[in-house]
């Protein structure tokens, strides 16, 4: 029809071979930032709560780091 546009898109395998060589260094990186807060990786799992949880790990990741180490090592902004 006149009014309609159909924005879909089929990627197919390229797009699923991407997610799968995405998603493990990225979720690695979080864990990491995460820790680099003093905050253990299962804190990821806050971001299964719509909106909310997403938010929170969104301003935890952009703190900066404590100082000096934590329970997870040394902190390499130290």
């Amino acid at each position: 029809m006149m009014g309609e546009m159909n924005f879909s898109y089929n990627l197919g395998i390229s797009s699923d071979i991407f997610t799968l060589a995405t998603f493990l260094p990225i979720w690695a990186d979080q864990v990491r930032l995460l820790h680099d807060i003093g905050k253990t990786g299962w804190w990821l799992l806050l971001a299964l709560i719509p909106l909310i949880g997403t938010i929170i790990l969104f301003f935890w990741m952009i703190r900066k780091g404590t100082d000096g180490s934590n329970a997870y090592g040394a902190n390499q902004l130290a």
